[in-house]
């Protein structure tokens, strides 16, 4: 771990969304992930320098051949009888809300009140 990492200020766990959110920032952030103090650190932590082991592996992940995936497509299609259907049976559902509702007369107003 280099020192850079070691010295990051991690208010977030002790201030902040996962702390006792005790930071004056947070009201106006409303949350770490809208801090610049959290966006700093980020690019602090994107921006320090890796171990030659780390570039290696990575170099040979992408230097190695690429196998071919096998993917599966599933591709379904409404008819327009489909759609006809779905919304008769979406206008019968409300019809029959409205006769299952109760109505009841308020100073003239007829209000439905679902039972």
């Amino acid at each position: 771990m280099t020192d850079q990492i070691q010295d990051l200020d991690a208010c977030w766990s002790r201030i902040g969304v996962a702390g006792d959110h005790s930071c004056e920032l947070l009201e106006k952030a409303v949350h770490c992930r809208n801090c610049h103090v959290y966006a700093d650190a980020a690019n602090r932590n994107l921006q320090r320098p890796v171990n030659p082991g780390y570039l290696r592996e990575w170099a040979e992940h992408f230097r190695a051949p690429q196998v071919a995936a096998e993917h599966h497509v599933v591709l379904l299609r409404r008819t327009e009888r489909a759609f006809q259907d779905a919304a008769l049976a979406e206008a019968d559902a409300r019809a029959q809300r409205v006769v299952d509702a109760v109505f009841v007369v308020a100073d003239g107003v007829e209000v439905a009140v679902a039972e």
